[in-house]
């Protein structure tokens, strides 16, 4: 009963307006983390993997100080504005940090970067997994749970079946 109440109140509770939310392809099972969010109503996308254009894209934002995943991900912090265009809000999200690491410094150096550009309409999302589940809610984290499980038997599969190819790739 505790659990079924709780859903509800979840699943009614209103939610900020973010736009479109785009999310760095760093792995596969990022389309788990968005499928959660789509079934809880946001409309999020999943970015294309990086290219060699958005990484001389990302590469020319930055310092060069910085590691090779924050200019990388700035790359595709333009791919997200340029795909929100004038006009429209929307959202770039990647997971945050509390752990010793510059992740945690990273939504802050983004948030400069459109900042310092005039880029206004565009929010940069970097909550620590902790807030992502409150953000979720229990169904929405039981859905992104259920495609994260099934993301990693479909890679434990390939890895299984790869080595036996009579022809590479089929």
């Amino acid at each position: 009963r505790g659990l079924v109440a709780r859903a509800h109140r979840e699943r009614d509770a209103p939610r900020l307006d973010l736009g479109p939310i785009y999310i760095p392809y760093a792995a596969d099972h990022v389309y788990a983390i968005a499928g959660a969010m789509r079934f809880i109503g946001m409309e999020a996308e999943v970015l294309p993997p990086p290219d060699a254009e958005s990484v001389a894209k990302g590469e020319a934002l930055v310092s060069g100080k910085e590691c090779h995943v924050y200019a990388i991900m700035a790359g595709d912090l333009l791919r997200a504005v340029e795909r929100i265009g004038p006009g429209r809000t929307g959202s770039y999200f990647f997971f945050g940090a509390t752990a010793p690491c510059l992740l945690t410094q990273f939504g802050d150096g983004y948030r400069l970067l459109l900042q310092e550009r005039g880029v206004t309409n565009v929010r940069v999302l970097a909550p620590p997994l902790e807030q992502f589940i409150k953000v979720l809610g229990l169904r929405g984290v039981l859905q992104m749970w259920r495609g994260l499980v099934v993301i990693d038997l479909l890679h434990k599969w390939l890895c299984q079946t790869r080595p036996y190819e009579t022809r590479p790739g089929s």
